[in-house]
C-alpha cells in the first residue's frame, strides 16, 4: 500500500503507515485504542510522577521487584 506523506531528514525513519492512522483505521487495517489520561500506562517512561501514580501503572505494566 502506497501512502503519500511528507518526508524529511526528521521524519524518514517514522513508519510510511503511521502518517494517515485515519485511512487506515477507516480500511479495517489497524485498530486505533483510546484511553483515558489518568489509565495511560505508557507515562511511566516519559513523565514525571507522583509515587503514588508510579506505583500504580507500574502494578498496570505487570511489573515487579524480583
Amino acid at each position: 500500500m502506497e501512502i503519500g506523506c511528507i518526508k524529511s531528514n526528521i521524519t524518514k525513519h517514522i513508519a510510511r503507515k503511521l502518517f494517515c492512522p485515519h485511512e487506515l483505521q477507516q480500511n479495517g487495517e489497524i485498530n486505533i485504542l483510546r484511553f483515558k489520561s489518568n489509565d495511560n500506562y505508557a507515562d511511566l517512561f516519559t513523565k514525571s510522577l507522583s509515587a503514588t501514580t508510579f506505583q500504580k501503572y507500574i502494578r498496570g505494566n505487570g511489573m515487579r521487584r524480583l
